[in-house]
């Protein structure tokens, strides 16, 4: 198995470690945090799910990753082609032409 190893917990345990582990650039108020936690633990239940925690190296490492996902290459500009169409197909839609006069 790769990685950290997986273990049963309940979401309260889960988002608890996470915000352990997270350093967020502007900061996560603490009254924010704790709502968050709060209403988890409010309704969350005991139910638990397989979770696994990264390590900080970890974590950087796939924050890169999904910032280099993000980033979306676009194709080339082309030009487009020009029009072939059969000389007698010009001349049939040529409205001054002798073949277009259904008198």
């Amino acid at each position: 198995m790769y990685g950290a190893p997986k273990e049963l917990q309940t979401l309260i345990e889960i988002h608890h470690k996470r915000y352990e582990h997270t350093h967020y650039p502007h900061g996560l108020s603490k009254e924010i945090k704790d709502a968050v936690l709060k209403r988890l633990e409010d309704y969350g239940g005991t139910k638990q799910r397989l979770s696994q925690l990264l390590d900080e190296e970890q974590q950087r490492e796939l924050e890169q990753e999904l910032e280099e996902e993000r980033q979306k290459e676009f194709p080339p500009p082309v030009e487009p082609c020009e029009p072939i169409l059969h000389e007698e197909i010009t001349r049939l839609c040529d409205t001054h032409s002798d073949i277009m006069d259904l008198r």
